[in-house]
């Protein structure tokens, strides 16, 4: 990933702003204004166009217009990652190998990947896996409240309780467990989100100088939608230089 984010900022290396926070987008009647903090003072920067890609619960602080966009539609489910180091290979135990991604029958949870599967040295015993789960339910806040509420202890009890249903003796082989939570991890599409008419809203440009890019605006948090809601950002903003 380095090497694309270095080659994207060639072009652009001399007049991008780093390590400063946006804090307000605000349309003009020739351009957009957009305000930031960097190095303990405000500065701005007016632009004929700007693209804001951010999840929509930011742009809705950011953006400084009027927006006919339901906010309150776009619903985020908290996800809890775990990184395990293990001292056994674990396939090993029943004679398939272990692949990349591994999905347990009958978990609630997204399995584990194989963290290590691109590392090219020299195979060690100790082997670093990371289990994903997303906290599915109703209410989003309430899986968000949870979700602070537990304590490491708990996710380490939930995850082997999960785990040993495909490696039952998983708890003698791991060494170490790192418990991570997401409370905004991924935009969760709920009935009528998708084809409702709220992420077109969403979309919707501000004069023809302000344009959204997301996965957010999808309704799928996924690389391949985040990357189109780009592509089709950009091309708006060319119908419009």
């Amino acid at each position: 990933m380095d090497f694309l984010i270095d080659h994207l900022k060639k072009s652009i290396e001399e007049r991008s702003v780093l390590n400063g926070v946006a804090l307000a987008v605000t349309p003009n009647e020739r351009s957009v204004a957009v305000d930031y903090f960097i190095g303990g003072t405000i500065k701005r920067i007016e632009a004929k166009h700007v693209i804001v890609a951010v999840p929509t619960f930011v742009a809705k602080h950011l953006v400084r217009s009027q927006r006919d966009v339901d906010y309150n539609a776009f619903q985020y489910a908290p996800w809890m990652v775990a990184n395990i180091m293990v001292d056994s290979w674990l396939g090993d135990r029943r004679g398939e190998p272990l692949a990349w991604d591994n999905v347990i029958y009958g978990s609630k949870s997204l399995g584990y990947v194989s963290a290590q599967h691109q590392n090219v040295e020299m195979p060690s015993r100790e082997k670093m896996i990371t289990y994903y789960r997303a906290l599915t339910g109703a209410d989003c806040a309430a899986m968000r409240k949870m979700a602070m509420e537990t304590i490491w202890e708990g996710w380490r009890d939930s995850v082997f309780a999960d785990l040993k249903l495909a490696h039952r003796d998983i708890e003698k082989y791991a060494t170490q467990m790192d418990v991570w939570t997401w409370g905004h991890g991924m935009i969760r599409p709920s009935p009528g989100f998708v084809w409702g008419g709220i992420r077109e809203k969403a979309k919707r440009s501000v004069e023809n100088k302000i344009f959204f890019a997301h996965s957010d605006l999808s309704g799928i948090s996924i690389f391949e939608e985040a990357f189109e809601s780009g592509i089709l950002a950009a091309t708006d903003v060319m119908k419009h230089a």
